[in-house]
């Protein structure tokens, strides 16, 4: 399929405008977040004592660093599946969570009457947002696939040592053992009565090999060189006596 120029500086200008909503998108969600973590944070002032707010501040940004990690994780860091669907279940609660103490810190500054679910939000569920964060990232953690692949190698080497333990236990029981026993038990023997009478092991009884008798060794005869075609000759001796 051939690209014309038309169509390569429609697809560029597509592109263009895609990156610029990206990124204004970004800018708009970040720009969200930190307003939630102002929100928080006033109302984090109100219930937590002034001494202790500086390492607060830890739990209080909670909220706002799940919102920009849960996305990352989901596009970037899991397969499809149960670790995936409780990411974004998890990432549904952090985005409530943030709405849900922007209207509250607005009905608290504003003085007005707080509903019961308002006045639940703020006993129970607000102080401990920053608990409820880290709760949910670990069973996230604990919920990634690769635990599971451990898991079940380790299970199938425990279920491999078993079976072989098993085939060990079999084999003793069915081959005889005696001798092997007998021939350990003198080992031991001889070792013990040699350190009680000499300090040292005896020696082991070594069964003497007889040597061969020597064989006389006859050196084969040396050859004359043929004359003629004849056929050789030995070349007689002259050290041998005439007979």
């Amino acid at each position: 399929m051939t690209t014309n120029i038309g169509t390569q500086m429609q697809e560029n200008q597509h592109r263009a405008f895609k990156i610029i909503a990206y990124t204004l998108g970004l800018l708009v969600y970040l720009g969200g977040i930190l307003y939630a973590e102002s929100r928080a944070y006033s109302l984090f002032t109100k219930t937590i004592d002034a001494e202790l707010l500086p390492i607060a501040i830890v739990g209080i940004v909670a909220l706002g660093l799940t919102a920009i990690a849960a996305p990352l994780a989901h596009h970037f860091g899991t397969a499809p599946g149960v670790q995936r669907i409780f990411l974004d279940v998890f990432y549904a609660f952090d985005i409530l969570a943030m709405i849900a103490n922007a209207i509250l810190d607005s009905a608290l500054h504003s003085e007005g009457s707080m509903t019961g679910i308002l006045s639940f939000w703020k006993l129970y569920v607000l102080p401990s947002l920053p608990l409820l964060m880290l709760m949910g990232w670990a069973i996230f953690f604990a919920l990634d696939p690769s635990h599971r692949k451990r898991d079940m190698l380790m299970s199938a080497r425990a279920a491999t040592e078993e079976v072989l333990t098993n085939r060990v236990i079999e084999q003793m029981k069915a081959t005889d053992l005696t001798d092997i026993v007998d021939s350990a038990a003198r080992d031991a023997a001889r070792e013990i009565v040699g350190q009680a009478v000499g300090g040292s092991t005896l020696p082991t009884t070594a069964t003497s090999i007889p040597s061969s008798s020597p064989t006389t060794s006859t050196s084969a005869p040396r050859i004359k060189p043929s004359k003629n075609g004849r056929v050789p000759e030995p070349i007689e001796d002259s050290a041998a006596p005439n007979a």
